[in-house]
């Protein structure tokens, strides 16, 4: 009775565990979406390949996904999928040889065209260069280089001054970029220098540097009296070519009384002015820069009507009358058409006031008229006011024993004495 129960359970058991092949079902899958991205590469460029691979089976299983590049293998991937799932399948595929390929992936199809590549080629522009520099003053000077060719490339270019090449510079240039490329440069000694870099020129000004000349001073008005101010004018040139500061510093008896600071570009000229007074007296010695003068001070007075100044006409009748209805002291001075400018009378009128001089001998004399106020006895001139005429035409004094020439002369403001004349035409009286 039990070696019948054994036997039976022995095969029982192996009823269970075997099972036919026919009934196993494998995992089915599907491919779709081919892309090839770019379809158009240069040699050496890199394109990807890419599939949806989908599990339409009820089971998990893996895919294969081999890719055939004119029918040769080239490189193949696992991808295991759940039922239903789905992925993307990825390869990069990069040529040399620049022809049309054909590209398989799970029974779909699709080309790549991989194409010669330009070589770098370059294009340099826009040389940039400091418009001026100070000697010892470092310029940057700039090109801007493209890259015209379809692969990166390095270019090499040297800086060359006045036909010698100073420096060299190497840049790495992708294709269709621009890179710019500096140099330094710097120079001692002022003047222009070529420069190229690369085909292109330019020139690079290295500035004499700022350099000041007072040019000239004048002092006006000079005399001056007490405590008036007399305006003491420079002209300053800057020689260099470079801007500058120059401190202008005025000295009066060699001790600075007054600065002022002007600002020049190179080669400009512009004019300071300062103004001084002083209180006593007396000659000062005016100094600016390298140039000098003497602002003479001076104690104006008011000469009495019928002064002399100048009397070298002596021994004849004729008589001058001057009526002086003007608010300004006059003096009228005769001078001979032939030496206009040394005067052979000079008398001193004041204003609302009159005077005869005498005697004048006979002859034909030019008349002059100067008005003003503060008369200076050592300058011989008026010190404020002054303004200088000439009598329009000649003046004729005749004379017998029984008759002889009197001149009569009235000034009023509505009748100035004559024609306006400069300071320089008026004859000397010293």
């Amino acid at each position: 009775m039990k070696k019948i129960v054994i036997a039976s359970i022995i095969v029982t058991l192996a009823v269970v565990l075997v099972v036919p092949t026919a009934c196993v079902r494998r995992a089915e899958f599907e491919v779709t979406a081919l892309n090839i991205s770019p379809t158009e590469v240069a040699k050496g460029e890199p394109t990807t390949v890419t599939a949806d691979v989908e599990n339409i089976s009820a089971r998990e299983g893996t895919y294969i996904a081999t890719l055939t590049i004119d029918g040769v293998e080239a490189e193949t991937k696992e991808v295991t999928l759940t039922a239903g799932g789905k992925e993307t399948v990825v390869f990069t595929v990069t040529k040399d040889t620049p022809v049309t390929y054909y590209v398989e992936l799970g029974g779909l199809s699709g080309t790549l065209r991989v194409r010669e590549l330009k070589p770098a080629e370059f294009k340099v522009v826009d040389l940039s260069v400091p418009e001026g520099v100070l000697p010892g003053q470092a310029a940057t000077i700039t090109v801007r280089v493209t890259n015209t060719g379809e692969v990166e490339g390095n270019f090499t270019a040297g800086l060359v001054v006045n036909g010698t090449e100073v420096a060299t510079e190497t840049v790495a240039v992708a294709p269709g970029v621009t890179e710019t490329m500096s140099f330094t440069l710097t120079k001692e000694a002022p003047g222009s220098y070529t420069l190229r870099i690369g085909g292109v020129t330019g020139t690079l000004k290295v500035l004499k540097p700022a350099e000041f000349k007072v040019v000239s001073l004048d002092i006006a008005p000079n005399p001056v009296k007490m405590g008036a101010e007399a305006r003491i004018t420079i002209s300053i040139e800057n020689v260099g070519e470079a801007e500058g500061t120059y401190t202008a510093s005025l000295l009066v008896d060699g001790l600075v009384e007054q600065t002022r600071d002007v600002t020049l570009a190179g080669g400009a000229t512009t004019s300071v002015s300062f103004l001084l007074s002083r209180d006593s007296p007396g000659s000062y010695s005016i100094e600016i820069g390298d140039r000098d003068e003497i602002l003479k001070v001076v104690e104006p007075v008011r000469l009495d009507t019928g002064t002399y100044l100048v009397k070298e006409l002596k021994g004849g009748k004729g008589r001058l009358k001057i009526q002086n209805e003007l608010d300004l002291d006059a003096v009228v001075v005769l001078s001979s058409p032939e030496e206009p400018e040394i005067a052979l009378l000079a008398v001193y009128v004041q204003s609302d006031d009159s005077y005869t001089a005498r005697p004048i001998k006979r002859g034909t004399y030019v008349v002059y008229v100067a008005l003003g106020e503060d008369w200076d006895e050592d300058s011989q001139k008026f010190l404020s006011k002054a303004a200088y005429y000439r009598v329009p035409g000649e003046c004729e004094w005749e004379e017998t024993r029984r008759k002889y020439t009197i001149w009569n002369f009235v000034f009023e403001p509505e009748f100035l004495p004559g024609r306006l004349i400069s300071e320089d035409e008026f004859p000397s009286l010293g």
